[in-house]
């Protein structure tokens, strides 16, 4: 230890403490600046989900170009270095390719399927999307859950595909303006999925089709088991819009 630290000078540890400094402040900076910027959830949602791969990115290409420098100065500290920089990669490897090889085992399972609901001992709710190392369910409470692969791999999962008969149909709704329009498709979402005539394994499918400052008129695809539910459906939903503007 004595020969490691005689060879070893102070400049290249407090550039190494300073360039981290930096490095860190900088990216706190530019994911502040991007969250601003973006003005939509989903883009916000994303750079969350995205920015801690490019943070990682960033601290691995800054300790190998640091690598040569300490090589340079002392082996010892230059081997160290390496075998961290070597434990962070197997790391990250396994921490994410974990869920890759997770997803493509389960996606390879027929009964995965958009609109089917999954439930385990601490999961329930409905797959509304997929993604590379996870999918997202939506649960009774309306609540959006990302849950990676590797949770459900080896777990008892029961699996609902119901495709009995079914019927659906259009509906238009007129319905006040809201600044978030994501959040107005999610709630109105929510009250048909909530509904006991609801089909709960068929997410509704909602579009905007004309937008005005004071009102907002959306396209519903709505489905039930019979015509009987879908009136009932559509009847609650047209209650609800005259509650808005009463």
């Amino acid at each position: 230890m004595d020969n490691l630290t005689t060879h070893i000078s102070a400049f290249p540890l407090i550039g190494l403490l300073l360039g981290i400094i930096l490095i860190f402040s900088f990216l706190r900076i530019l994911k502040i600046t991007l969250l601003r910027i973006a003005k939509r959830a989903k883009h916000i949602s994303q750079i969350n989900r995205s920015y801690s791969v490019f943070e990682l990115f960033v601290w691995i290409l800054y300790i190998i170009w640091i690598l040569p420098h300490f090589f340079n100065i002392n082996t010892s500290l230059g081997i160290i270095l390496s075998l961290v920089l070597i434990i962070a990669i197997l790391l990250i490897s396994w921490y994410a390719g974990k869920d890759f090889i997770s997803g493509f085992i389960i996606k390879s399972n027929t009964g995965f399927k958009l609109n089917a609901r999954i439930r385990t001992e601490n999961i329930d709710g409905v797959i509304i999307e997929f993604y590379s190392r996870n999918l997202k369910l939506l649960n009774n409470d309306g609540e959006k859950l990302l849950i990676p692969y590797s949770n459900l791999i080896g777990k008892n999962i029961l699996i609902k595909n119901n495709d009995k008969a079914r019927t659906s149909k259009h509906i238009t709704l007129k319905l006040r303006t809201e600044d978030n329009y994501e959040d107005l498709i999610n709630q109105l979402r929510f009250k048909i999925m909530m509904h006991p005539k609801a089909l709960v394994n068929i997410t509704p499918n909602i579009n905007i089709v004309e937008q005005k400052k004071e009102t907002t008129v959306v396209d519903i695809n709505i489905s039930a088991r019979d015509s009987k539910g879908l009136a009932e459906i559509e009847n609650f939903l047209k209650r609800e819009q005259k509650k808005e503007f009463n």
